[in-house]
């Protein structure tokens, strides 16, 4: 498990109990197989049917039955941890290729430390991230700053301290 994260206030949302209810059998199964992949694809669309966002609901679920769900993706899912008022230094596993769209919203992420394996971030992935402070990257700044970057994949991070670029070779301020 690459993060040991646990959520000890974890209030079952209405919306989310009902996605629980109604799919629990598919939930189940996903679990079993470890098919974390599947079942965040499933929750997309389930929020896109429903005009809910509960994916960082499943996000601490998953961490709260020691799955860490950043071991199984490819792809760090939209809203992935969006509101998770926890502080935390998160660790990108080398599978990871993408970052999704505010996957960490809101939340009171610290630091990330993102791996070279990661080629592209989408929009705000750190939109009012008002504690984060450092962005540390496994590779040289050359190689972070060819990593595709949506133009506004840094919007509105509302940290009211500086936020530094760590890498290999070079320390930035972003």
């Amino acid at each position: 498990m690459t993060n040991n994260l646990k959520f000890n206030i974890f209030a079952l949302h209405p919306d989310f109990r009902d996605y629980i209810l109604s799919n629990k059998d598919y939930i189940k199964s996903h679990i079993d197989e470890l098919d974390i992949d599947g079942l965040y694809n499933n929750i997309e669309i389930y929020n896109k049917i429903h005009d809910i966002d509960i994916t960082p609901r499943l996000t601490r679920l998953l961490y709260n039955i020691d799955i860490d769900p950043l071991d199984y993706l490819t792809k760090v899912p939209t809203s992935f941890m969006d509101s998770v008022w926890v502080e935390m230094d998160l660790i990108l596993p080398e599978n990871i290729t993408a970052i999704g769209e505010f996957a960490f919203a809101d939340s009171w992420i610290k630091s990330i430390s993102i791996p070279t394996s990661c080629e592209y971030f989408d929009e705000r992935i750190f939109y009012n991230c008002s504690k984060l402070n450092y962005i540390y990257y496994k590779g040289t700044y050359d190689e972070f700053n060819r990593i595709r970057k949506e133009k506004r994949w840094r919007s509105d991070i509302g940290s009211s301290s500086p936020i530094w670029i760590i890498c290999t070779d070079e320390k930035v301020k972003l």
